[in-house]
């Protein structure tokens, strides 16, 4: 799978099946999926979208008509990677409704209804292309709906408006550094003080920051062996992570992937793009 660019949820299923991706690979396509079928049902009482009767939805792509009887279990949310998928419920006979498309997949999985059992995706299909994400599975959903549409937001942020990506930066909680267990500190609240792992790329000090626990894997894994045993991952805000230490050059989101990239440069820096600097060091 190339995580640079958009891969289809039902053929990263495929390969979850096949024991060639990770979870995380699963949640970050899921999660990242702008085209999501949903029952028209939830979202208007859930999502707090309007009908298709009403004003036009203000997100999605169109409503289309799966049958004129709906029949959905009401502890299960139903969805749907495309039309295919949902025709081959309706042909097995399954009373879908009203179902909406284009919806992404950050809405969906950033508000998860606690009166849901699970999230069904593609009921219907072979089995190869469904995914069944349980209860207990939507806090992490959760977070990974905060780290996809986080990483939209700093990509949709002006590269050179240091200002601009530092208050996208503050508005986020579940930032991961590495840090070396030797120096690690952790006091009674859980509050923890401790070494954070520093690394040279094109001749500057760089502090690696990470949106996702894959970006964290991508770059940790290519550490060597002994270093990389040496540290441990643990959570920040964003807060913490634009506060200088040891004085290093810059901020380096996501080093390598597979969330998107940028440089922040912590003092001077000139011109020159966060993005050419962007991408893994080694």
């Amino acid at each position: 799978m190339d995580p640079t660019g958009p891969v289809s949820p039902d053929q990263v299923f495929v390969e979850f099946g096949q024991k060639r991706v990770t979870q995380d690979a699963v949640m970050r396509t899921v999660v990242s999926h702008r085209d999501w079928l949903v029952s028209s049902h939830v979202l208007v009482e859930h999502y707090r979208h309007r009908g298709p009767r009403g004003d036009a939805s203000p997100a999605g792509t169109g409503w289309i008509v799966l049958s004129h009887e709906c029949d959905l279990p009401g502890t299960e949310l139903w969805l749907f990677t495309g039309h295919e998928a949902a025709f081959r419920a309706k042909e097995q006979g399954a009373r879908l409704g009203i179902f909406a498309g284009g919806i992404h997949g950050t809405e969906l999985f950033g508000n998860l209804s606690p009166a849901w059992d699970r999230v069904k995706i593609n009921p219907g299909s072979p089995y190869p292309l469904t995914l069944d994400i349980p209860r207990a599975g939507f806090d992490d959903a959760r977070l990974w709906a905060g780290a996809v549409a986080f990483e939209d937001a700093l990509e949709a942020t002006d590269p050179f408006d240091r200002d601009a990506l530092r208050q996208e930066i503050l508005r986020y909680e579940n930032f991961l550094v590495l840090v070396n267990t030797s120096t690690l500190s952790i006091d009674p609240s859980g509050s923890w003080t401790g070494s954070l792992l520093l690394f040279r790329h094109q001749g500057s000090a760089m502090l690696p920051a990470f949106t996702a626990r894959d970006c964290m894997d991508a770059f940790s894994g290519r550490l060597p062996a002994q270093e990389r045993a040496s540290l441990t991952g643990l959570a920040a805000f964003g807060l913490s992570v634009l506060e200088e230490r040891r004085g290093e050059d810059a901020l380096f989101i996501n080093p390598c992937g597979p969330g998107y990239s940028v440089v922040l440069p912590r003092r001077g820096g000139g011109r020159e793009s966060p993005r050419t600097a962007a991408g893994c060091p080694w």
